[in-house]
């Protein structure tokens, strides 16, 4: 039984075991009260099932007042039926007299249901007299059931007996047949305990307490086993280290337990000891049932029976597994502080150059150390946005990931981030275990098989300049604190060892500029004598820097005092003094230098010496003097010549005056010609055969320069296409000729080497008095694409006429084919029929979308039209790109808010984006950028004057970009030609262009593109715009395959497949049908049936009578006819011919039989 003591509420009891059977002798109501209902309240506090068994002189009422006066929330307790209170009339007297064994295995089965229940046992009570229904002798003999059984059960007791009708006898009975008894005297309570119990419990507690010391105390194993070394005995202590029991053990070799390395070596020694009657002492290594691996040293001996005779064996194992742990820490850091002390000294004493071998080797020695499969050191930069894996070393048979992990972004992995930049070790047992929130962390561990790492951040004073890491990619891994420890100290000695390196650097940088720089640079101590001087210095005073070094500034100075009265004090007052100073060379002679003086201050502010920036100024004041000489003798000169100057103005003044009058002519003939020129619509380009000469803005512009001087001088040959070389020489040559040159259209070459289409006159003219050649040239660029546009489109208009010609007879070709797949689904049932008809059903379906296609082209059919909202197209189309293009490929948008709607197709609209798009990823074959924007344009007149196919009003534009190949100028004209791709075979229809420009076109709107090879594409969809942003969605009707019943169709079409098979459809359908060829016929047929006839399927094209005049001729002869018309085209120009008559659906070919069926029901409906 267990020996956990439980609480019993009560405060002269306190703490009794499991097991205990006591007794309450009592006065009153109230001595009740006091030690019960504490008693129940503890019981409810420790988790235990608590039955109260009632009588007078309390009751049920009595019992669950007093209880709710000390549990307040008591009812929560009974609602979970954490407590019972009953009368004993249900209990001890239940079916109307008390049986013993009864009661007891009832209260054996409710400890059961409570353990079964999760509680920790049961707390119950009971008044053991009722007057007139139970005698004495049986009631002692349930007590003595109770006393005997109760030790063996998680059960507390308390047996209430009124002290009032108690006799002597019955006091003693009742004392012998409990523990202990409770009872008030003179107002305290009193324990009373069993005299003849107490001394049997002493005794064997006695008893036990020697074994308990011997065996069960210790915590070491001990057992006993026969001469084959099977187990005959052991203590508690060997069953918990080991994790076994005694029915796994006992019986059982004891060398079970012994570590497999270690059990030969433990046998030989036991048989030895067997054999030659002798104790062992030895270490070895056990292994518990969990596989736990257990240190102990192990102490056996022979144990003889009465004859003297070896019985078995007596041992004792003493684990001593802390012990080894212990050794082994202090052994491993003993190791690891040597290992750090080589790596520190081993970078004191590096150079720079050696910082990243040392770094790479240091990684191995520490990983190795460990036992970890990777280590690897990341640096920060850019500001410790970006990270790179700068250093990595890797165990056997470990894939390298260093050259993965360059240029990372910090922002990708904003969880590790987080922690990092707080400088926090990052340590991850478990990679599998990381939080919903580090997802990207746990992407990117996994994708390097990493299970386990440790992360130590390197700082640098407070800067966080990277991280130390070890990575486990074998096993799972919990890192210990002395690894951590141990990245810790080397993260230190790499972050010194690269500070040194950058610092080291920079002052090799710096010493090389000073040593070099031109001026002469000297640092003093605060008092003025030279510690360092630059070479510059040797130059201008005469002394080596060994000579120099030593002196003070004094001794250079033509004045010993100044620098001690002026400099040093002005320096030492504002931080900085700069002026003329007079000073000696060493050879004795004296010149003048510009000394710019200034305070060096340490770390913490303090002044710690004085720079100084020397100049030689005796040549820059040499100048001077000789500048000021030269004003002089110019002033004496000027003073000469101008009396004479005087006298030759008078005679001049005349002179001048006349010719002021001729100049002040030539000047207004030139101001009208310069006028004429520069405001010129048309470029002027004057030469003389070999370079240029002048030339307008206009023509500055053509030629893209920013002003007309950069085009003066250049030879006349640059801006001519090498193309036009000839037809320019031949030009020339008249123009030497004196012959009239005529009007040519010809490219230029721009002073950026583009080209540029113009037309070019030439005139012979007088230009500052010399024959020169006058070219009037107009830029022609606009004019060319408005041409080139005109032709792509009269183009597009005939090869569109000729592909739906072609689409319509297509169109009845798939229509029996689609018309007649129900049909033969009824009829062929087997599996490989039924598969060959959905390949038959899948081209057919893929050619009706390919002719769809090409109508699209062709004519700009119009699907449904709605007022839609763009951006939802959009949004769907980024989405799908998102989840299927290459992730080198990044997406970009920027959609206006408040984009206005239009009226269009979405579905039509959809595969225009996603071609555009589908076109720009084939040009990133190595990733780059899609861009999709879309913004509100008014187009106004000007721009309807450039763009042929362009109306005022409001659109607008979606634009979608790529930065790919770009597309080059010789096939930029070919691009919507239908059946036109680059792509290789099998890659590309070269209907995609074509199509997104028909469906485009028949929305009313236009494209553009815009290319430039090697920098990439664009084009922009401009479509007519409602000027609204509020969005229209239709609703699509769900429908079931509607049946006739026998209504008469009329089927009209010349095409006898489409009759034959429409005819068997719409009969299987519970139609009945009659057919004819062509209108007339159909005619004919009508009237014979007028009455019958419920609908009129009919065809749109056929010979002798159309389909629109078949129509007006039926609505004449009955007004109500419902008709459906069909036809090969979309084509709403042959719809609108039979707009105004009572046509009440359109289906176009080919068709399914599920739409022909929903229509006809819904015609006749």
């Amino acid at each position: 039984m267990e020996e956990k003591r439980r609480n019993t509420g009560i405060d002269r009891v306190g703490q009794v075991p499991w097991g205990t059977h006591f007794c309450l002798f009592y006065h009153t109501r109230e001595d009740l009260i006091d030690i019960l209902v504490p008693y129940f309240k503890t019981g409810l506090e420790n988790n235990e099932f608590c039955m109260w068994v009632t009588s007078e002189p309390i009751s049920e009422k009595d019992a669950m007042e007093a209880m709710i006066k000390a549990v307040p929330d008591l009812d929560s307790y009974l609602e979970k039926g954490h407590i019972e209170i009953v009368p004993h009339t249900e209990w001890y007297l239940k079916g109307g007299g008390f049986n013993l064994h009864r009661v007891l295995d009832a209260w054996i089965d409710k400890l059961n249901q409570a353990l079964a229940e999760g509680y920790a046992g049961i707390r119950v009570t009971g008044d053991a007299i009722w007057p007139g229904k139970i005698d004495w002798e049986h009631l002692i003999n349930y007590e003595k059931e109770v006393n005997n059984a109760i030790d063996r059960y998680r059960m507390l007791a308390i047996c209430t007996y009124p002290l009032d009708r108690c006799g002597a006898s019955e006091v003693i009975d009742v004392v012998g047949t409990h523990r202990f008894v409770i009872t008030k005297r003179g107002g305290e309570w009193e324990l009373i305990e069993n005299a003849e119990r107490k001394r049997a419990e002493r005794l064997i507690k006695e008893s036990e307490e020697r074994y308990r010391n011997l065996v069960e105390l210790t915590t070491d194993i001990i057992y006993i086993s026969d001469r084959e070394g099977n187990k005959v005995f052991m203590n508690d202590a060997g069953y918990r280290i080991l994790e076994t029991t005694p029915e796994e053990a006992i019986g059982k070799s004891w060398l079970k337990w012994v570590h497999p390395d270690d059990r030969e070596r433990t046998e030989e020694k036991f048989m030895k000891m067997i054999e030659h009657s002798i104790d062992f002492l030895d270490e070895n290594r056990l292994v518990s049932k969990s596989g736990r691996i257990i240190n102990v040293l192990h102490n056996v001996r022979v144990l003889r029976n009465e004859k003297g005779e070896i019985a078995g064996v007596h041992g004792i194992a003493r684990d001593i597994t802390e012990r080894k742990h212990a050794e082994e820490a202090l052994q491993h850091r003993i190791e690891m502080e040597k290992l750090i002390a080589g790596i520190s000294t081993h970078f004191i004493n590096i150079s720079p150059d050696e910082v990243d071998s040392s770094i790479d080797h240091t990684l191995k020695t520490i990983g190795e150390f460990a036992g970890v499969d990777r280590s690897y050191v990341f640096r920060f930069y850019d500001g410790g946005i970006k990270m790179d894996n700068t250093h990595e070393w890797c165990d056997d048979g470990i894939e390298p990931q260093i050259q993965n992990l360059k240029g990372l972004s910090v922002d990708d992995l904003p969880w590790f981030a987080e922690r990092i930049k707080k400088l926090k070790t990052f340590h991850v047992p478990r990679v599998t275990d990381l939080p919903p929130e580090a997802y990207a962390e746990k992407e990117h561990f996994q994708m390097q098989d990493i299970k386990s790492l440790i992360v130590v951040p390197m700082v640098s004073g407070t800067s966080l300049i990277g991280f130390l890491g070890f990575d486990s990619v074998r096993v799972e891994k919990t890192w210990p604190e002395e690894d951590i420890r141990l990245l810790k100290m080397v993260g230190e000695i790499f972050v010194h060892a690269l500070e040194r390196r950058r610092v080291e650097e920079s002052l090799m940088l710096f010493s090389e500029a000073v040593e070099e720089a031109p001026n002469g640079v000297q640092i003093t101590d605060l008092d003025g004598y030279i510690i360092y001087s630059n070479r510059a210095v040797e130059d201008i005073y005469g002394f080596s820097p060994a000579e120099y070094k030593g002196r003070h500034v004094n001794e250079m100075n033509v004045d010993p005092e100044f620098a001690s009265s002026v400099i040093l004090p002005g320096i030492k007052e504002t931080g900085r003094w700069i002026g003329e100073v007079m000073v000696r060379h060493k050879d004795g002679h004296a010149f003048p230098v510009w000394l710019n003086a200034s305070v060096i201050k340490n770390s913490r502010g303090e002044p710690i010496a004085i720079m100084g920036i020397i100049t030689d100024i005796t040549e820059r004041k040499r100048m001077e003097e000789a500048l000021h000489r030269a004003h002089d003798e110019l002033e004496l000169r000027v003073q000469e010549r101008t009396a004479e100057l005087e006298e030759a103005n008078r005679a001049l003044q005349a002179e001048i005056t006349e010719r002021m009058r001729a100049e002040e002519a030539l000047r207004a003939s030139e101001e009208r010609y310069r006028r004429l020129v520069e405001f010129s619509p048309d470029g002027i380009i004057v030469h003389n055969l070999r370079e240029i000469i002048f030339v307008n803005p206009v023509a500055a512009k053509i030629l893209g320069a920013s002003n007309p001087q950069e085009l003066i001088g250049i030879p006349i040959r640059r801006i001519i296409h090498p193309d036009y070389c000839d037809i320019v020489k031949e030009r020339l040559r008249m123009e030497k000729e004196g012959k009239e040159v005529p009007l040519i259209e010809e490219k230029f070459l721009r002073i950026d080497g583009s080209p540029v289409d113009v037309e070019v006159v030439v005139i012979p003219c007088t230009y500052m008095g010399k024959r020169e050649a006058h070219a009037v040239v107009r830029d022609i660029t606009e004019k060319k694409k408005l041409e080139a546009q005109l032709l792509r489109a009269q183009r597009m208009e005939s090869i569109g006429t000729l592909a739906g010609g072609i689409a319509h007879d297509i169109n009845n070709i798939l229509t029996p084919i689609m018309l007649s797949m129900e049909l033969f689904r009824e009829r062929f049932t087997d599996e490989e029929s039924k598969k060959l008809l959905d390949i038959v059903e899948r081209s057919a379906q893929r050619g009706s979308n390919m002719v769809k296609q090409v109508m699209s082209f062709a004519r700009g059919v119009e699907g449904e039209r709605i007022a839609l909202q763009v951006t939802h197209i959009i949004a769907e189309i980024v989405k799908v790109i998102k989840e299927t293009f290459p992730r080198s490929i990044e997406i970009r948008t920027d959609i206006l808010k408040g984009i206005w709607m239009i009226s269009g197709d979405a579905t039509q609209l959809h595969q225009v984006l996603m071609n555009l798009c589908v076109n720009a990823r084939d040009a990133m074959p190595y990733g780059g950028i899609l861009s999709i924007t879309a913004e509100n344009v008014l187009i106004d007149d000007n721009y309807v004057r450039m763009n042929i196919e362009a109306k005022v009003g409001p659109y607008i534009v979606i634009a979608v970009s790529d930065t790919g190949d770009g597309i080059s100028p010789e096939i930029f004209d070919r691009v919507f030609e239908p059946f036109f791709t680059t792509k290789e075979p099998g890659k590309g229809t070269g209907l995609g262009l074509s199509t997104a420009l028909a469906i485009v076109k028949s929305h009313g709107g236009f494209i553009n593109i815009y290319s430039e090879v090697g920098r990439g594409t664009t084009f922009k969809i401009h479509l007519p715009a409602l000027k609204t942003t509020e969005t229209q969605r239709s609703e699509e009707q769900q429908y079931e395959i509607p049946v006739g019943h026998g209504e008469l169709i009329l089927v009209v079409d010349d095409e006898v497949q489409i009759r034959e098979i429409t005819r068997r459809t719409l009969e299987k359908y519970g139609y009945r049908v009659i057919t004819a060829a062509d209108g007339a016929e159909a005619i004919s047929l009508y009237l014979q049936h007028k009455e019958e006839v419920k609908a009129v399927l009919m065809d749109m094209i056929m010979p002798i009578m159309e389909g629109p005049a078949s129509i007006r001729a039926l609505s004449k002869l009955n007004s109500n006819i419902k008709i459906i018309a069909v036809s090969g085209l979309a084509d709403k120009d042959k719809f609108a011919k039979v707009a105004d008559t009572k046509v009440h659906a359109f289906l176009t070919k080919p068709y399914t039989a599920e739409r022909l069926l929903k229509t006809i029901h819904e015609v006749i409906k």
